[in-house]
């Protein structure tokens, strides 16, 4: 009975911690769901009022603030999704339902850039809107070619909190982009990206990328407050870039004093890198810490910590948490990106101590680490990593170079643009997401004092057994 009741005590912790910390992981990253029962469908060409796949959103093309004969025409407002998004808004949140082709290019967009333009949306902060092309139990890729197209010069601008489900997002030119601007962000699952080519499948920046934060916005914390923070999981799809910062267009959009968290899991994949600070141009600087966790999906890219820009603190702590996934074909792991320019991470740690997959990916990841400044194996791991026959790949990454040949050239992003240029742009402000309430906090508390009494029963259980048993001998 006794060594029963301290397998029961032992089992029962163990159980209790395990929870204690699968709700922890969970309670930094809330459920979102939509805002109100509000649903408003768009599609290409629609002349309708919004209410159903059947009458789509016909989009007001002149639109209060719009102006034909500026300089720089706002044109992004004249956009159904812009619009559509606006209703949701005002509702408090809601559903956009994608029912046919929407493509967002020149027209859609708003800026002084040749290859990079604003789709805006208005800001609707903690209002979470859902952005699906599947509702009411109809798939509106299958009936109605339901699609979400970004082409040059386009870059995607989301100003509050959504999810995104069971849609396909199509690039038809390269260096397509979509920004989060700090609020939470779920791209859930049934995600498809894919170039608008079909001869350019395979090629990295000829899928979508995601930033966390902003395009070129500032994301500041007040001096003497605690760090803002950019909250992004991925489940599904495939992308050339996700960063957890900004895509880094000018030196005069810092992200400063911020903590980036990204969760990958699912059936992600990611062909070109994956950064925890700023991607795309590298321009802008970055000061914080990075957590990066990847529970699932395959990693045909780099993944680094810090990025080109590196960290204007010198006391960064970078975490990357592998707890499963494919590396195989994964090129590299770094604490920073190859040539940073500022300070490297104070502290940095590699940790897989909770990893469940394939041994061939331990060796892929021992084989393509860098220098970290601690790094932890799953239990019964030799020390210093795994060793096995495996080398992972090492083809270097592709480039738009490595596309076949045909008439419609991969495009790049503009070297000569400008801080001063994207000032002019659109206004630069600092966003910060609104506090969640969607915090596990006493559920992780509750745990907490279970795991103590469950303890405390246990053990006066198993004392009062030996107090019994002394009692006996007397």
């Amino acid at each position: 009975m006794k060594q029963f009741a301290k397998a029961l005590l032992v089992s029962l912790v163990i159980t209790l911690l395990a929870a204690v910390f699968a709700v922890a992981a969970s309670a930094a990253f809330p459920t979102l769901k939509p805002g109100s029962d509000t649903v408003i469908f768009i599609a290409d060409g629609a002349t309708g009022n919004g209410n159903s796949a059947d009458s789509p959103l016909e989009p007001d093309d002149n639109p209060e603030g719009y102006d034909p004969t500026a300089e720089y025409p706002k044109n992004h407002l004249r956009s159904s999704f812009y619009q559509a998004i606006d209703i949701l808004n005002e509702a408090g949140g809601g559903t956009l339902v994608i029912c046919g082709p929407v493509r967002l290019g020149f027209d859609q967009s708003w800026g002084n850039g040749s290859s990079m333009k604003d789709v805006m949306t208005v800001v609707f902060g903690t209002k979470t809107i859902k952005i699906t092309s599947k509702y009411d139990g109809v798939d509106y890729r299958e009936t109605k070619d339901a699609k979400l197209i970004l082409e040059s010069p386009a870059m995607l601008n989301i100003k509050g909190q959504t999810i995104w489900e069971n849609i396909d997002i199509v690039s038809a030119s390269a260096d397509r982009c979509i920004s989060f601007n700090g609020y939470y962000t779920i791209m859930g699952e049934g995600i498809n990206c894919y170039p608008e080519d079909d001869g350019f499948e395979g090629v990295a920046n000829n899928y979508v990328s995601l930033t966390a934060a902003g395009r070129y916005e500032k994301m500041v914390s007040p001096e003497g407050e605690p760090n803002l923070t950019t909250n992004l999981l991925v489940q599904s799809g495939t992308y050339n870039k996700i960063c957890g910062g900004n895509w880094g267009v000018t030196d005069k959009a810092p992200v400063e004093r911020v903590d980036t968290n990204i969760i990958l899991e699912g059936t992600t994949t990611v062909l070109g890198e994956i950064n925890g600070t700023n991607g795309g141009l590298n321009n802008s600087p970055f000061s914080g810490n990075v957590n990066i966790t990847i529970n699932g999906g395959t990693y045909e890219c780099d993944i680094f910590g810090g990025g080109l820009n590196s960290f204007t603190n010198d006391d960064a702590k970078v975490t990357i948490a592998i707890n499963g996934g494919k590396f195989v074909d994964c090129w590299s792991i770094n604490e920073m990106a190859l040539n940073f320019k500022s300070n490297p991470a104070g502290y940095s740690l590699l940790d897989m101590s909770r990893y469940e997959g394939e041994q061939d990916n331990l060796f892929a990841i021992n084989n393509i680490k860098g220098d970290f400044t601690d790094v932890k194996w799953p239990a019964g791991t030799p020390e210093g990593g795994p060793v096995g026959e495996l080398t992972p790949a090492t083809e270097p990454p592709k480039t738009e170079t490595d596309a076949p040949e045909t008439d419609k050239p991969a495009e790049t992003a503009e070297p000569e643009e400008t801080a001063e240029s994207e000032e002019t742009d659109a206004p630069v402000t600092a966003v910060a997401p609104e506090e969640n309430s969607g915090s596990n906090t006493g559920l992780i508390i509750g745990i907490i004092i279970g795991v103590v009494v469950v303890c405390g029963v246990v053990a006066a259980v198993l004392f009062s057994k030996k107090k019994g048993a002394k009692t006996e001998k007397k």
